[in-house]
């Protein structure tokens, strides 16, 4: 089988969908169409790019096609980077052609003018797929998942325990939202903690400083609120938008008006919460991560995504985390999301949190009591591998397609 992967220019995708159809057997190319996966502008340079990017797409699929080296198109695309007319173009090849969808929550609206052209929509988290399915597609629910590591062996329930070897929490991630204080609680309930990740330095740090002179701005005082890009949206999506999420539309708008007219600042240990820069070890690759999850006793994670901690407003999605550190063989607690139990026997395959205070309990509890938090590990472990990787979830679009392998 050969497919035609188009997705973003970075490392996630290549490791996770075009290694997942590889496992499945099939012969995989790639179109990758820009480093992120937002399209941040719509200028006249941007806009060139973006067209030249579709020239290639649709050559690429017709050297395939013609070569008898093209069954399925397969795509992740999130924003505006390929047009409807080249999705027609697409379509002329009599090939089945697929949308992965992997952020519903933010970004669900920039596939209102495409979603028509795919012969499946296939949509990680289920926020908003009945609008989707408005526009005449025909949409699915198709969660992430994870491939296991090349290198990984099979590991039994005592290999897993004894590659413990620290003692404490593991965060791999951003500062987004309120991450750092729920991290900055857990370090001043005395527990043991290292962070992972980018951006643990957007704002410098003088250590000398603290107390004195260290307040930094942190809030971009530059958003623009008509450039091309918003001007776009505005057009193409504020309706939708509005019927669909309205008050959260509105909340969004204030919050843009306040960081550009009225930007903040904040002394850069508040922005940290105080977390001391030793906890933070900077980046880590792709190799490093089984590693890092297998080697901490509890991996925390958040399906936080926008609004604010513990309201009514507050959104949530399941992530990548989700599957990738269950199948690397790490003990993983994460936030609570109404999806999880679809997806895993809460305390029995993952564990999860609420608030910060339950989520300082159940630390607290899994650090005292190992052979639970192992047996979880353990289980979250052989689950992962068994139903949870992107061979098994393509399984699935083979089927609803009517293609085999």
């Amino acid at each position: 089988m050969h497919v035609l992967c188009i997705i973003c220019d970075d490392q996630w995708m290549s490791v996770n969908f075009s290694e997942g159809w590889r496992r499945l057997g099939a012969t995989v190319e790639e179109v990758k169409y820009a480093v992120g996966v937002v399209r941040g502008n719509f200028g006249k340079q941007s806009s060139a790019e973006v067209k030249k990017i579709n020239h290639q797409i649709i050559g690429k699929a017709k050297a395939l096609h013609h070569n008898g080296q093209l069954d399925l198109i397969f795509c992740s695309l999130l924003d505006d980077f390929v047009f409807p007319e080249t999705l027609v173009e697409l379509k002329k090849l009599k090939v089945p052609l697929v949308n992965y969808h992997a952020d519903m929550v933010p970004l669900w609206f920039r596939s209102l003018k495409t979603a028509k052209y795919f012969d499946l929509f296939c949509c990680a988290q289920r926020y908003n797929m009945k609008k989707l399915a408005q526009t005449g597609a025909k949409v699915v629910y198709l969660p992430m998942a994870s491939n296991p590591s090349i290198q990984q062996k099979i590991f039994s329930k005592s290999q897993l325990a004894s590659e413990v070897q620290f003692n404490g929490v593991c965060f791999l991630g951003a500062p987004i939202g309120y991450r750092p204080s729920v991290l900055a609680n857990i370090y001043f309930n005395d527990i043991p903690l290292r962070i992972y990740g980018h951006h643990w330095d957007w704002v410098k740090r003088n250590i000398s400083s603290v107390g004195n002179n260290s307040t930094q701005q942190v809030y971009v005082n530059g958003i623009p609120f008509f450039n091309e890009k918003q001007l776009h949206d505005l057009y193409y999506y504020l309706l939708p938008r509005l019927k669909a999420e309205g008050a959260y539309i509105a909340a969004l708008a204030l919050s843009r008006f306040q960081n550009k007219f009225f930007a903040k600042k904040f002394d850069a240990e508040e922005f940290y919460a105080h977390i001391p820069p030793a906890c933070i070890n900077g980046h880590y690759t792709k190799t490093d991560f089984d590693y890092l999850v297998r080697s901490s006793a509890i991996n925390i994670g958040f399906t936080h995504v926008a609004g604010n901690y513990g309201s009514r407003w507050e959104k949530k999605q399941i992530r990548l985390r989700e599957f990738e550190i269950p199948m690397a063989g790490g003990f993983y607690i994460t936030q609570y999301c109404d999806e999880l139990p679809e997806l895993y026997t809460i305390g029995k395959t993952i564990e999860t949190w609420k608030t910060k205070e339950e989520l300082i309990e159940k630390v607290h509890y899994y650090l005292q009591h190992a052979d639970e938090r192992n047996e979880i590990a353990f289980n979250g472990y052989q689950y992962a591998i068994n139903n949870h990787t992107w061979e098994n979830r393509f399984r699935k679009i083979l089927k609803e397609l009517a293609v085999s392998v």
